[in-house]
């Protein structure tokens, strides 16, 4: 029950896929390891609870995220296969173009191409929803939460102005 070009269409999209997984893999979390890992071992020589507080409140947001990055993954799916059907039905009417004019099915056609946009356009939509409504919304108030409560540890030393104004930046970077 597959069009030609959604077989297509989705050998395209998971080539997509996968290099778009490995470049963040790659650019987004490799490359974050050593600066965390640096910022981490600054920080543990400067104020060990800093440090500490940081690594955890990071493991937090980890754990509450990942039920929610699974369900948008199921949410993604779904778009995708929706968009295979709309893109493989207009790849099928087009290289069909002489038989659909020969029996006269253009707005019959028209009117299944309108029921695929709807369909994707929905499913979009709800993926892009639950990723800012959810996921987004659950990390900003821990982001806020993380940044006062180290502003509080480092005010708490007994320590000079510019010193504590040097952890903050570094805390928030």
């Amino acid at each position: 029950d597959r069009f030609a070009g959604s077989i297509t269409k989705n050998i395209i999209a998971y080539a997509r896929r996968f290099e778009g997984y490995f470049d963040t893999l790659m650019f987004g979390v490799i490359s974050q390891v050593g600066p965390i890992l640096f910022g981490l071992i600054v920080l543990a020589f400067l104020s060990p609870i800093l440090s500490i507080t940081l690594a955890v409140m990071t493991g937090i947001v980890v754990l509450l995220v990942r039920p929610l990055i699974r369900r948008r993954s199921s949410l993604v799916k779904n778009r995708e296969d929706k968009h295979a059907e709309m893109s493989g039905h207009v790849s099928d009417v087009i290289g069909n173009i002489a038989t659909v004019k020969a029996f006269g099915s253009e707005a019959r056609e028209l009117a299944v191409h309108e029921m695929h946009t709807k369909e994707y356009a929905k499913r979009a939509y709800a993926s892009w929803h639950y990723h800012n409504m959810r996921i987004d919304m659950l990390i900003s108030p821990f982001y806020v939460g993380v940044n006062v409560l180290a502003l509080a540890i480092i005010m708490s030393t007994g320590i000079d102005a510019s010193t504590k104004a040097n952890l903050f930046l570094a805390f928030n970077y």
